[in-house]
């Protein structure tokens, strides 16, 4: 084993007591508009160690997110509303990010939305299922490793209008359109920007039942134009997932293109095989999933359990086992593990 890194996490919050009388005021009503708030603090900390050379290392930090919504419902039934999601910028399990801000009016029409927001190439598509804290696409990569890509290459919360489609007998659609989507666009490199413009994306996806299962099938395509000089792919990525689900469990998989986009390297053709089964309880959720890619550059598996437990109504304790496994053209394949957990208080 070339490269062994261990994470290990914990949380302490030693306010529980004021917590719980706080949370009775997170929700209200004023004028008629439904005002919530909800949020999350933990502390994690990581170690890892490559036997090889003795080296190894310790680190840690919080985290913390906090949700606000306003929101209205008219006596036609129309819902709009505004909704804000701040975290502190650095979680990787996607469940767990909360950097976004957008409004949004609803109705039999379906959704619309209009800020930063991930689009529908991320919120329709079926893929292997995740728990814990990401599992395959997860916090396991502040330690070491690429996480899975599970759906296709997107423009993220970047802003963008969004249109989602209300459920059509066991169709939904979705589609966006960013202007722009950047990220390290400070760099002075420029080839370590990422610029993409007039991005678009679009989903759909099908569901319905048979013999006591719910089953799904989603597309989900992303194009997007690179600026010439950040020297990297135009966006053009899609995806085909499957989901099925019986009561709580649940199972799921893709298989992602994401082609050259946003790469600096020219015929990358980088492809991903996803597939992951979950359990999720009242309280309770466990899961495994797997993920094989391969490209130009390098080939990279993982193979993730992980679950939560939720103590009460305010703490949550999160755990992620991660193998490694990556290879890349004259270098040895680099094998690894990631173990992770966590305890957080919820409000």
């Amino acid at each position: 084993m070339t490269d062994l890194r261990l994470g290990v996490a914990c949380a302490a919050i030693c306010v529980a007591f004021v917590g719980e009388a706080f949370a009775q005021k997170l929700r209200t009503n004023v004028g008629g508009w439904d005002l919530t708030a909800t949020g999350a603090i933990s502390a994690q900390t990581g170690s890892f160690e490559v036997p090889e050379t003795g080296l190894s290392d310790e680190d840690g930090d919080w985290d913390g997110s906090l949700i606000l919504n306003a929101e209205r419902v008219t006596a036609s039934g129309l819902t709009y509303g505004i909704r804000g999601e701040v975290d502190t910028g650095n979680r990787q399990a996607e469940d767990l990010q909360r950097d976004e801000i957008y409004i949004y009016v609803a109705g039999d029409f379906g959704r619309f939305e209009l800020g930063e927001q991930d689009g529908p190439a991320d919120t329709i598509s079926y893929h292997a299922p995740v728990v814990g804290l990401g599992q395959i696409r997860g916090d396991f990569v502040r330690y070491t490793g690429t996480a899975a890509l599970l759906s296709p290459f997107d423009t993220r919360d970047s802003l963008k209008a969004i249109y989602l489609s209300a459920p059509i007998q066991g169709f939904r659609f979705g589609v966006s359109y960013a202007p722009e989507f950047t990220s390290n666009e400070d760099a002075v490199n420029p080839r370590s920007r990422t610029i993409q413009e007039n991005a678009i994306e679009a989903a759909v996806a099908y569901q319905t039942t048979f013999g006591g299962w719910a089953g799904g099938m989603s597309v989900s395509y992303v194009v997007g134009e690179a600026d010439p000089i950040t020297e990297r792919g135009d966006l053009d990525s899609w995806s085909v997932g499957l989901d099925f689900r019986r009561d709580q469990l649940s199972i799921g998989g893709a298989y992602v293109s994401r082609g050259d986009s946003n790469s600096l390297t020219a015929n990358l053709d980088e492809e991903e095989i996803n597939f992951g089964v979950a359990w999720r309880a009242d309280n309770w959720g466990l899961g495994l999933s797997a993920s094989q890619t391969t490209s130009l550059t390098f080939d990279n598996q993982l193979i993730g359990v992980g679950g939560y437990y939720e103590f009460g109504e305010h703490w949550v304790v999160r755990a992620d086992y991660i193998a490694i496994e990556e290879e890349r053209p004259a270098t040895p394949t680099q094998s690894g593990h990631v173990a992770l957990a966590e305890v957080a208080f919820v409000f």
